[in-house]
C-alpha cells in the first residue's frame, strides 16, 4: 500500500469510547492510533475522548468534541449507543452527515443501516464468535484432567461502508477510490461490503 494514499476527505477524525477500564476500549483506541498513523497523520490525543458507552454519554462526548476550537470532521463511535446519540445530536445541529461530518461505528446493528444516511459499521462475526468460544469450551471439558493452555483466537472483522462515511456527494468516485483501496489488502482482513 501506498503511505501516500488517503481515503477521500476526513483528516481530524475523533474516536468516542468507554473509559480504559474496559479492554475492548483500549484494545479499539490502540486500533484507532495505528490506523491514523499508517494514514501517515500523527494522532490528536485531544480527539480521544472517553466518556462511556451509552446514548447519552455519547451525546456528552460528541458536544465535547464539536466544542474543540479545531473540530473533527469525522467520528468513529465505538458502540452503537455512541453512533445513535452522535447521529441524533448532528441532525440537531443542523449538519448533514457525510459531506459535513463522517460518520463510523463499531457495531453493525441493523438500525444503522435504516438511518437516512445509513451508517458506515464495523463489526464482528457474532455467530462465528460463539460458535469457537462453544468449542473452546468443549475442549476444556473435554481435557478437565489434562493440563491446557488458554489461548486466543483471532476473528476478522466485517467493514459496511455506508454513506455516512462519504465525504463528497459523488458517491461513486469514492466508492471506487475505496474498492481499488481496499483490494490491496490481503485476503485475511476485514470483509468488506459496499452499499
Amino acid at each position: 500500500m501506498s503511505s501516500h494514499f488517503h481515503l477521500p476527505g476526513y483528516q481530524r477524525i475523533a474516536i468516542l469510547t468507554g473509559g480504559d477500564h474496559l479492554n475492548t476500549c483500549r484494545s479499539r483506541i490502540k486500533g484507532y492510533r495505528e490506523a491514523i498513523s499508517r494514514y501517515g497523520m500523527t494522532p490528536d490525543e485531544s480527539l480521544i475522548v472517553k466518556t462511556g458507552m451509552s446514548f447519552q454519554e455519547g451525546r456528552v462526548g460528541f458536544q465535547k468534541v464539536m466544542s474543540m476550537e479545531q473540530k473533527p470532521d469525522a467520528i468513529f463511535a465505538t458502540g452503537e449507543q455512541i453512533a445513535l446519540a452522535v447521529y441524533s445530536e448532528t441532525k440537531k445541529m443542523g449538519l448533514h452527515i457525510g459531506s459535513q461530518l463522517g460518520l463510523a461505528a463499531f457495531s453493525c446493528d441493523p438500525l444503522l443501516a435504516l438511518l437516512e444516511p445509513s451508517v458506515t459499521g464495523l463489526g464482528q462475526k457474532g455467530f462465528e464468535m460463539g460458535s469457537m468460544a462453544a468449542q473452546l469450551c468443549i475442549n476444556e471439558i473435554e481435557n478437565e484432567n489434562k493440563s491446557t493452555k488458554s489461548r486466543a483466537e483471532t476473528l476478522s472483522n466485517e467493514l459496511i461502508i455506508r454513506k455516512s462515511s462519504l465525504k463528497t456527494s459523488a458517491d461513486t468516485l469514492v466508492v471506487s477510490s475505496y474498492s481499488s483501496f481496499l483490494s490491496g489488502k490481503n485476503s485475511d482482513e476485514s470483509l468488506v461490503y459496499i452499499y
